[in-house]
């Protein structure tokens, strides 16, 4: 038998008011902008989950967050969805990349 493989991944962007806004250190919330993920696999088991980008504590957006998780998707179908730990050392791969191309780059003058 063949291990079951993650055969599709959607991606939504979710924007939800919150009835009773409540105070953090950093502010009012008054609303959340998270992002839903589905993933589809070969033996017809579906999974959901949910991520809420906090911009206002690290400067993600629901928009970087959408972006960062079309590149993830892309490491992700046609594995194992039993396996994670592969999937998971490639997103780190990923991170340690994108985290040396930030702190290694030098801003360029202007003519």
């Amino acid at each position: 038998m063949n291990a079951p493989t993650m055969t599709r991944i959607d991606i939504f962007k979710l924007n939800v008011g919150i009835i009773i806004p409540f105070k953090v250190a950093l502010g009012m919330i008054g609303h959340c902008e998270k992002i839903l993920i589905r993933i589809h696999s070969s033996d017809g088991i579906n999974g959901l989950d949910e991520g809420a980008a906090m911009s206002f504590i690290t400067g993600e957006t629901q928009a970087t967050s959408f972006e960062a998780a079309k590149d993830m998707v892309r490491l992700m179908i046609g594995k194992n969805r039993l396996a994670i730990e592969e999937p998971l050392r490639d997103l780190g791969r990923m991170a340690r990349t994108v985290w040396f191309a930030w702190a290694t780059a030098r801003p360029t003058s202007s003519p």
